[in-house]
């Protein structure tokens, strides 16, 4: 399962826990304190919920504007606790129902990115429970069916319970959104390391089209001035491969030109013999310059000068990744 799928479905547990919860509420309501207004509307909020898990396109809808959607179910299920909480003669605990709102913040936001929605949503909140705790609100339709004291009581007791169920059920989905979450970094770093193999191997093949693309009369040619130990091999070495020079001076800016001409020799292929012939030098002094170089290149023991240098243009390709 993909993770945009796992998201999808994480976001339909959710409704339909709030699905489930508005349900189970309104039936209760209706079958034990008779109120069928307050449960129609009750069962009207779950069913909405439940549309929105059974039609695929409003989910998605959903998911796509989810901010601007969880504000708006946020300031809906703020203005519906606050009725319910005057509609109960405040007296029947739906004050819990607050906490279960502040309860479910971090599991819609990040606090970092969004804090003033964050802030928004907790001042509504508040504000709405302060207005209908110290304001009279005598406007709003009270409960004829609550008719004695262990009514309130029996509903406090109900909703407390409520209360610590809503809790420990956020607090599960909110670890299950911290799975997503590591799960979709997971990912990003895997796509950021395809990302950069593909960036090197297509480096590395631009490097090898480059070096086919070099006309073989004009490597000839180079490589015959080396062979006559010519004045002008380097000028037209340098011309052949441009990028050679300022790739091993990158490397060891200290390499001096007779070093220089040296690699330049073994880039074209030749070997100790060979640059011993060409330079009229002896093997011995063939070797011990590539001791030097070695050394200057701060070559690994495991790996030739010649090797090294065949490799150069894939190594700078990946220093610039």
């Amino acid at each position: 399962m993909n993770l945009e799928d796992y998201y999808l479905k994480f976001v339909k547990r959710y409704l339909l826990f709030l699905f489930s919860l508005f349900m189970f509420y309104s039936i209760f309501i209706l079958l034990y304190f008779k109120d069928i207004v307050i449960s129609i509307f009750l069962i009207f909020l779950s069913l909405l919920y439940l549309l929105i898990i059974s039609v695929e396109k409003i989910t998605v809808l959903f998911i796509k504007h989810l901010k601007s959607m969880t504000l708006v179910s946020f300031l809906l299920l703020t203005f519906t606790t606050s009725f319910l909480f005057l509609y109960t003669y405040k007296r029947a605990g739906v004050e819990y129902f607050y906490l279960c709102l502040l309860f479910t913040i971090p599991l819609f936001f990040n606090l970092k990115k969004d804090f003033l929605l964050i802030f928004f949503i907790s001042f509504i909140i508040c504000i709405n429970f302060s207005v209908c705790l110290f304001c009279d609100c005598g406007f709003i339709i009270t409960s004829r069916f609550l008719k004695n004291y262990y009514d309130f009581k029996l509903l406090k007791l109900i909703n407390f319970f409520f209360l610590l169920a809503i809790f420990f059920i956020d607090m599960l989905f909110i670890s299950q959104k911290d799975i997503l979450i590591s799960s979709l970094k997971e990912s990003r770093q895997d796509m950021y390391a395809d990302l950069k193999m593909l960036t090197k191997a297509n480096k590395k093949l631009n490097n090898q089209i480059s070096n086919i693309a070099i006309k073989e009369d004009d490597f000839h040619g180079v490589y015959n001035l080396a062979k006559d130990n010519s004045p002008l091999f380097m000028d037209k070495f340098d011309a052949l491969f441009p990028h050679f020079r300022s790739e091993l001076l990158a490397i060891c800016p200290s390499l001096i030109d007779s070093e220089l001409h040296f690699c330049a020799l073994i880039k074209l292929g030749l070997d100790g013999q060979k640059i011993s012939m060409y330079t009229k030098s002896s093997i011995r002094a063939v070797d011990s310059r590539k001791y030097r170089i070695r050394k200057k290149l701060n070559i690994p023991p495991k790996t030739s000068l010649k090797e090294f240098i065949e490799e150069l243009q894939n190594m700078a390709s990946e220093s610039v990744v």
